[in-house]
């Protein structure tokens, strides 16, 4: 694990992108990867020593709501899908070999991460996040399924992943917005959602901007009409507009 996170971290330092390069990038990239790891550790150790019936234990049915994409869309959220990506290919990696899972089980998570994470990629609303936790379950419930039936399980079992699976894509993205402003607030970043924010002139965050526009509303007018032009142009770009 900490090899596979120093070539995750070295890699990030030789890509192109400077913001990549911070270290308060890379720092919140490597604690967002450990912190997924134990979680996941933590519930495969509760689920593996629970039994859900007389001959199948919770792990088993709990496999696939196992929560690989917390990490990633975080990572999408502040620092875009490029790093996301990378911290999806760590996590359904060694989750894969935490469970002792066939290469199946890594496809699987990968993909539905990927997916999450191509939803979330440039999200300006909490809405957006939810939305990509139930595509995710809803892909990771479909492969169990197609799993499920070419494995001779019995249907019960597969039937129960799916849900489970589709459950965890769920709970997994509300985690993420309770756990987002908790990231930000440690390590003074923000993402697009918390940005936006600022919009809102009766937010504490603005009240710099509620006083402008009370008491210079020629000034603040003309500061809105420029932030449109700006706008414009970073999209034209295909830059974050949103910064």
């Amino acid at each position: 694990c900490v090899l596979m996170m120093t070539l995750a971290a070295l890699f990030i330092i030789i890509s192109k992108t400077q913001r990549n390069k911070r270290p308060g990038t890379i720092l919140i990239f490597c604690l967002l990867l450990i912190a997924d790891l134990l979680l996941q550790r933590f519930i495969i150790g509760w689920a593996n020593a629970s039994v859900w019936d007389e001959t199948t234990t919770a792990l088993q049915i709990l496999i696939y709501a196992i929560p690989v994409i917390i990490g990633p869309i975080i990572q999408a959220l502040l620092f875009g899908s490029y790093l996301a990506f990378i911290m999806a290919i760590l996590v359904s990696m060694l989750s894969t070999l935490m469970l002792a899972e066939p290469p199946a089980f890594f496809v699987v998570s990968l993909a539905s991460s990927v997916v999450a994470i191509y939803i979330c990629d440039g999200a300006q609303n909490r809405y957006r996040v939810i939305i990509a936790g139930v595509v995710y379950g809803l892909v990771a419930a479909f492969s169990c399924l197609l799993i499920g039936m070419f494995s001779g399980f019995p249907m019960m079992i597969y039937g129960q992943q799916a849900i489970a699976a589709f459950l965890g894509g769920l709970i997994s993205s509300i985690a993420v917005l309770g756990v987002l402003p908790i990231v930000e607030t440690i390590f003074k970043c923000n993402s697009n959602i918390s940005l936006l924010d600022y919009t809102d002139l009766n937010n504490k965050k603005a009240r710099l901007l509620k006083l402008l526009q009370i008491n210079a509303p020629g000034t603040y007018h003309h500061s809105v009409m420029v932030s449109y032009v700006a706008e414009a142009a970073a999209q034209a770009v295909k830059a974050n507009s949103t910064i």
